[in-house]
């Protein structure tokens, strides 16, 4: 039976907030114990799933990696013109996106200088239901109304060189201390109706399934000495990126996740951070029984073998960012002095997401999975992770050490040629 989380409180607030909706979970997909990372975001790791010390890592992002988020937006667009027919708001399709867009824009900021824009989903909600409910005014044409809402939204938001100049009779704010989106009147929230859209959509995006289905198995069989440990690395608003992930896996019970690390700052700015705090020696891990060593085994002592730690370990990141990939890559020279961890990247490139036609600098040996050239099995995709830890690990420790052997044969047993495999 799951413990109570194991907290060690930093943002107090923040924290509490996390641990109401861990306990929403709990049934469904079990405790978690939660570590602060500075002041970058947490790492929270499943009770039922602890990774097994010293073994390998494989990481996934969340957004358009594993859930198709992008193209929930277009799911969501069509529910609100839904939405908006049953209010008898006769507007067209391209003004309703507008409004979207605008209250979308309006709901990214930065909370911490230098951290990057971060979206707000409750920001969002609000700022799009007011402007749903200012749409209503008879007295003025849907034009006129969208210029309204556009100029008090801007008003509003904070940006590089302006700050935010709201007014007293505004209905919502960003308070210019930390940054926090304030209403006003906590009646004049969403409606469920529009909750329930965004509920459907940017809460629950359609998933790809041949990369969770992947995921699933490279972390097979769940119980093994020698498995490879499952992660989740997300970088945005950490509630709503930790509701998100939550409700992946209570859909996919099956996924072997054992940690969780959400960011507000850069992927790479985070394991860094992680690095310096040693958080995630703060976690248990499992380790290999003593009556089942061999003389042949180097694993890691008892309390070591973490991941960042010191013993030598791979982590192979699927992310669709190139951004956020050259980030957690460049790292790697920081944790040659400092940890025993290795990155690797490959980048995942999908239909009609924001990152698709981004610049790819890194043109890494199996470095690349892109589903728009050609499709893709589960195990397509958890053969290019045995790929790259099969380079890194040969490149670590030698063409003929142990490790390297071992991988070269699991190669062999899914008949993949090291010398003429193509993807």
């Amino acid at each position: 039976m799951d413990s109570e989380a194991q907290i060690i409180p930093d943002n107090r607030a923040e924290v509490r907030k996390i641990n109401v909706l861990l306990e929403r979970y709990r049934e469904e997909v079990g405790g978690f114990d939660l570590v602060p990372v500075g002041n970058c975001g947490y790492i929270l790791q499943r009770q039922s799933h602890k990774p097994m010390a010293g073994n390998d890592w494989a990481m996934f992002d969340y957004d358009d990696t594993l859930a198709a988020y992008t193209e929930a937006k277009t799911q969501r667009q069509e529910l609100y013109m839904k939405y908006l027919r049953g209010l008898d708001i006769d507007i067209s399709s391209e003004l309703a996106a507008q409004v979207m867009q605008v209250s979308d824009v309006f709901s990214r900021w930065e909370e911490q200088k230098g951290e990057g824009k971060l979206y707000h989903v409750g920001a969002h909600m609000t700022a799009l239901q007011w402007a749903t409910n200012e749409l209503k005014d008879k007295d003025s044409t849907h034009g006129e109304s969208l210029v309204r809402i556009q100029t008090l939204l801007n008003r509003i938001r904070p940006t590089h060189t302006n700050k935010s100049s709201a007014q007293n009779d505004d209905p919502f704010y960003i308070r210019e201390s930390d940054q926090k989106f304030i209403l006003k009147n906590p009646n004049a929230m969403w409606s469920k109706a529009l909750e329930d859209i965004f509920q459907k959509t940017t809460m629950n995006p359609p998933l790809y399934d041949e990369t969770v289905a992947a995921a699933v198995d490279i972390g097979t069989p769940p119980d093994s000495i020698h498995r490879i440990n499952v992660s989740i690395f997300s970088r945005g608003e950490i509630y709503f990126q930790l509701a998100k992930i939550l409700e992946l896996l209570k859909q996919n019970p099956d996924l072997p996740i054992s940690q969780i690390w959400l960011t507000k700052k850069s992927k790479g700015d985070f394991i860094v951070e992680a690095v310096e705090s040693n958080a995630t020696a703060q976690l248990e891990q499992e380790y290999i029984p003593q009556d089942m060593l061999d003389e042949t085994d180097d694993g890691p002592s008892y309390g070591s073998g973490y991941v960042l730690g010191q013993f030598p370990h791979t982590v192979v990141v699927f992310d669709d960012n190139p951004k956020e990939l050259i980030s957690i890559v460049s790292t790697n020279e920081y944790l040659k002095s400092n940890s025993g961890a290795s990155f690797v990247s490959v980048r995942s490139i999908r239909k009609g997401t924001r990152e698709q036609l981004r610049e790819w600098q890194m043109q890494t040996k199996y470095g690349t999975v892109d589903f728009t050239a050609k499709s893709y099995v589960p195990r397509d995709i958890s053969n290019i992770f045995l790929m790259n830890r099969y380079y890194a690990i040969k490149t670590r420790l030698g063409q003929n050490h142990p490790n390297t052997i071992k991988l070269s044969q699991e190669l062999s047993r899914r008949g993949i040629n090291i010398l003429s495999y193509n993807r």
